[in-house]
């Protein structure tokens, strides 16, 4: 698993275990939202899991209230990486959408509509605008009381 050298997420463990030491396990875990076994689980080193998810988020938001603008862009570098992610599989999509009409083509003798297939090229040119747009900004977390 390869998270579990990401130094971003390393370092909200580290963060995690000051925090305990100085706590209680317990305590840590109801002021990041996460069960206590959770947060057990990230800080052991025996066991030292990856969370995904919710959890995830709750431990880097934790972290970024914690120590400040240092921490923010461990979350903005989670972001990042999953868009990265996501323009990739866009590009993939649109590789495949180009490689089907062409098959359609072959398969109808050439009289697919070429209008609405686009060419391996056009699709890499999409796929580049796409990586060039701003990375988004990190959600700010809700402040107030709950509601019942």
């Amino acid at each position: 698993m390869e998270d579990r050298k990401d130094p971003a997420l390393e370092a909200v463990r580290e963060l995690a275990r000051a925090a305990v030491r100085d706590s209680s396990l317990r305590l840590v875990a109801k002021e990041i939202g996460i069960s206590h076994p959770a947060l057990s689980d990230f800080v052991s080193t025996n066991r030292a899991s990856v969370p995904y998810g919710p959890a995830r988020l709750k431990l880097l938001r934790w972290a970024q209230e914690r120590e400040g603008p240092t921490a923010q862009s461990t979350e903005a570098s989670y972001f990042r990486g999953k868009q990265d992610a996501l323009m990739g599989m866009i590009h993939y999509i649109a590789m495949q959408q180009a490689e089907i009409g062409r098959f359609l083509q072959t398969l109808q003798g050439g009289a697919a509509d070429q209008a609405t297939t686009p060419s391996i090229e056009q699709a890499a040119a999409e796929a580049e605008v796409l990586r060039q747009l701003p990375a988004l900004p990190p959600l700010e977390k809700k402040r107030g009381k709950r509601q019942a």
